[in-house]
C-alpha cells in the first residue's frame, strides 16, 4: 500500500486534480481541508488529495508506471 498527499492552495483545483486521478482508476482518493505548519487560521488551511493505493497488481498500469519514474 502507498499514501499520498498532494496539497493545493485552491479548491477547485484540488477538486480537478482528484477527478483526474479517480478517472486514472486509482484507489481512495478524496479532497480534505489540510493545516499545515504555522498556520494559525483555518482560512489559511490548503486543500489536500490524500490518495492510498492498494496494491500495484499490473507494473503496466497507470499506478506501475509512476512508481518507476
Amino acid at each position: 500500500m502507498s499514501e499520498h498527499l498532494i496539497v493545493l492552495p485552491d479548491r477547485d483545483d484540488a477538486e480537478r486534480v482528484a477527478d483526474d486521478l479517480r478517472e486514472e482508476g486509482l484507489g481512495e482518493v478524496r479532497v480534505v481541508r489540510e493545516a499545515l505548519a504555522g498556520e494559525d487560521d483555518g482560512e489559511d488551511h490548503e486543500w489536500a488529495i490524500y490518495v492510498r493505493v492498494e496494491t500495484v497488481t499490473d507494473e503496466a498500469s497507470a499506478v506501475g508506471q509512476g512508481l518507476h519514474r
